[in-house]
């Protein structure tokens, strides 16, 4: 490439416009990288937020069984001691006369101190098929969720879980509700086999709900709390924070339960969480109960890590940037410098043809003025070669007509190849000019 095309294509690459599109563009890029970025950090910070909020479900679900399990085998126990006894059921046999309520207070009432002797129960209920109250340690009726459940356990042969529900100003109990078969002590009976009714015991709710949230995260912005089903009502309970714990925070009939509530009557486990406002939220079913955990914290909690890793990730990123920036203009101007030096090694190699040429080599710029005359036009022309440099052909030539030396410069920018004029005049002879492009 000619010298002054080099110069072009510098001074075009060292414009200021061009380092500052460069820069625009890489900062454009990088922005908008770094917002793609930034949502997805903070999905996977929702989606982990999920995740550890299922395997919350989980435990707390496997720590609510734990304490049901043992209070379900003392329901199943007395259904069978009051299988036993059919006479407590109104039912009276060959042997045993129905007794009076007093009686069957008295009876209830040593059930119970057995059975509290493990687990602490504050009612106890006998009721027939009917859903009528037939003997209780209680002085007040049965909520209508002991009949419900009563009702209920008839059905199967299994016991039933009803609650927690409110049997008080500020108090949550949970049922256990098993029907109860005949089957008489002395002797065959006619009674033997026969459904007599169910048996009822309601226990206090607040250690199942510690048991609950024991595995909760216990932040100062969390709120959890445990959604439970009761025939065809949804209720949710206050988990977190410990201050509220047991406070009813809302009751709907099931059709017309928020979407995070009916996840109580849903199958199966959901292991994503939403954006609320300003809080991220998340509610699942827990297996084996009619109950489901929801959970919610502030979107600044759960994406506390996003910033701190979007700026790691992004200080690295720019270092790689440099790093590639500096190795690619160091590359470039390696070869920048290459090129000048093969170019610089050409010009020396032309010199020195030129310089020992007996031809005279004269190279000029486009306007026609004189850039290098070779040695050879002293000897020639008489001229040393610092005195044609930066003059014009025109002004060396003896022909009359002045405008030769222009015509001839007109002709070679419209001509390409060599141009030969073989009687121009400069100085004191005649020579042959072979001018080449």
């Amino acid at each position: 490439m000619p010298e002054d095309q080099l110069q072009i294509v510098e001074s075009f690459r060292s414009r200021p416009w061009r380092t500052a599109a460069i820069v625009a563009a890489t900062t454009i890029s990088f922005a908008s990288a770094a917002v793609v970025r930034r949502h997805s950090l903070r999905q996977d910070s929702i989606h982990s937020w999920a995740m550890r909020s299922s395997a919350i479900a989980h435990l707390a679900g496997t720590s609510a069984s734990n304490w049901l399990r043992p209070r379900q085998t003392d329901a199943k126990l007395l259904a069978i001691s009051a299988g036993q006894n059919p006479e407590l059921f109104g039912i009276p046999t060959p042997l045993r006369p129905v007794p009076s309520a007093d009686t069957v207070r008295s009876r209830l009432t040593q059930s119970m101190a057995m059975l509290n002797q493990l687990h602490n129960f504050n009612g106890v209920w006998l009721l027939d098929r009917q859903g009528n109250v037939l003997g209780t340690i209680s002085s007040r009726p049965p909520p209508e969720a002991v009949r419900r459940v009563a009702m209920a356990s008839l059905a199967t042969d299994s016991v039933q879980i009803s609650g927690p529900f409110p049997v008080g100003p500020q108090t949550l109990a949970v049922a256990f509700a098993r029907r109860v078969i005949a089957a008489p002590k002395i002797g065959p009976s006619p009674l033997t086999g026969r459904l007599i009714g169910s048996v009822v015991l309601t226990s206090d709710a607040a250690p199942l709900l510690t048991e609950v949230a024991a595995w909760s995260d216990r932040t100062a912005t969390e709120a959890t709390s445990l959604i439970v089903r009761i025939d065809q009502s949804v209720y949710e309970i206050t988990l977190t924070p410990d201050r509220a714990r047991g406070v009813i925070l809302g009751a709907w009939p099931g059709t017309l339960a928020p979407s995070s509530a009916r996840v109580a009557f849903a199958p199966t486990h959901d292991t994503t969480a939403t954006v609320v406002g300003s809080s991220v939220e998340f509610a699942t079913h827990i297996d084996g109960l009619p109950w489901a955990l929801r959970r919610r914290e502030r979107t600044d909690v759960v994406f506390a890590s996003v910033d701190s890793r979007l700026a790691t990730e992004l200080s690295t990123a720019a270092a790689i940037i440099f790093m590639i920036a500096i190795i690619t203009i160091a590359r470039r101007q390696t070869s920048r410098e290459r090129k000048h030096q093969e170019i610089a090694e050409s010009e020396v190699r032309y010199r020195l043809l030129a310089d020992n040429a007996t031809d005279i080599i004269v190279r000029h710029a486009p306007d026609g003025r004189v850039v290098y005359a070779s040695p050879a036009v002293y000897s020639t022309l008489g001229y040393r070669p610092r005195q044609l440099e930066g003059r014009h052909l025109s002004e060396l030539s003896n022909d009359d007509d002045p405008t030769t030396m222009d015509q001839i410069l007109d002709q070679l920018r419209s001509t390409n190849g060599p141009l030969a004029i073989p009687s121009f005049v400069i100085g004191i002879q005649p020579w042959e000019i072979r001018i080449h492009a």
